[in-house]
């Protein structure tokens, strides 16, 4: 999927719904704890950093993987 340069904070307005758009894990961390709180309707938005994100999953299917051949080489 292509990265975009839209946010859901429209639909917020739209619709009378809180909306946060969040970049890290501390923004995240508080509009959630906000909207936990509130007995209505939230939007929260992550926005990430496609690259990195790849990158990451990249690296967890290889540790993955070493460990699962680690794990069936020594039952062998």
């Amino acid at each position: 999927a292509a990265g975009h340069d839209f946010t859901f904070g429209g639909v917020g307005e739209t619709f009378g719904i809180a909306y946060h758009g969040c970049t890290d894990k501390d923004r995240l961390a508080g509009a959630y704890k906000e909207a936990t709180r509130q007995a209505r309707p939230c939007v929260i938005e992550v926005q990430t950093d496609r690259a990195e994100n790849l990158r990451l999953r990249r690296a967890m299917k290889t540790d993955i993987i070493d460990m699962l051949n680690a794990s069936v080489s020594t039952k062998a």
